[in-house]
């Protein structure tokens, strides 16, 4: 290749860089949100059996058990919510 076409191809390259570089423009935290729905839950689960436990030393003790038909996830709203019917046992 001659200097002349060397010339060139760092040219173009330089430019496809520079641009790429410059049009990323985004927060991180618009790129966090992409692909959340805001008013949709993020999971769904149906006949659940929630065991909510307890740590200490070498026992582990069931505080509570949550039953329910369905349960929706919304952890961009750190909240659980109950269909229907649900049954806590404790």
């Amino acid at each position: 290749m001659t200097a002349y076409n060397l010339h060139i191809i760092r040219n173009l390259v330089t430019a496809i860089v520079v641009t790429l570089f410059f049009s990323c423009t985004n927060d991180f935290n618009e790129v966090q949100k992409v692909g959340v729905l805001q008013n949709k839950p993020i999971s769904e689960a149906v006949n659940i059996d929630l065991k909510y436990t307890e740590i200490a030393d070498d026992t582990v003790r069931v505080l509570a058990n949550l039953i329910s038909p369905n349960m929706l996830d919304y952890k961009n709203f750190q909240m659980l919510e109950m269909g229907g019917e649900f049954e806590l046992d404790n």
